[in-house]
C-alpha cells in the first residue's frame, strides 16, 4: 500500500472527513476538521519492529497541532499493519545517525540526521 492507498483506506475506514493537505510541501499529508488532527503518512515495503521519524518533521507536526490546538498523528503503513502515534502523547529519544537523503534511493549521497525509533508494539495498530 503506497501512501495514497493509505490515505484512501484511512479515509474509509476511520476518518470519513480526511482531506489532502493543498501542497506536496505542507508540513502534513491530510486533516480532518471533525475530528481536529493532522496526519503525517508514510508507507513501508517491509515491516520493521521500529519506525523512523526525523526530528525537524516531528517538531513541526507537534508545534503545528499545539499552535491550532489539535492532535497530530504519525500513521505509518507496514506489510504486518497501519500503525498509528499520536505525537502529542509520546517522548521519543531522539539520536543522530549518518543516513541516506533520500527515503526512496539508499544510494543516495549521505549526510546526518536527528531521528527517533518508535517501536509499533508502542503504536495503536488500525490494521
Amino acid at each position: 500500500m503506497q501512501e495514497k492507498e493509505l490515505y484512501k483506506w484511512l479515509k474509509s475506514h476511520y476518518v470519513d472527513d480526511l482531506v489532502l493537505s493543498s501542497s506536496e510541501f505542507s508540513i502534513y499529508d491530510c486533516y480532518s476538521v471533525k475530528y481536529r488532527s493532522i496526519f503525517e503518512l508514510k508507507s513501508r515495503d517491509t515491516h520493521y519492529d521500529t519506525l523512523m521519524i526525523e526530528k525537524p518533521k516531528f517538531s513541526k507536526l507537534v508545534e503545528l497541532a499545539k499552535s491550532k490546538k489539535c492532535n497530530a498523528f504519525y500513521v505509518c503503513y507496514t506489510p504486518e499493519g497501519v500503525y498509528s502515534f499520536n505525537l502529542l502523547k509520546i517522548r521519543p529519544k531522539f539520536s543522530t545517525f549518518i543516513l541516506p537523503s533520500s527515503s526512496y534511493n539508499w544510494n543516495a549521497y549521505k549526510k546526518e540526521k536527528i531521528v527517533a525509533m518508535l517501536r509499533v508494539s508502542e503504536a495503536k495498530k488500525l490494521l
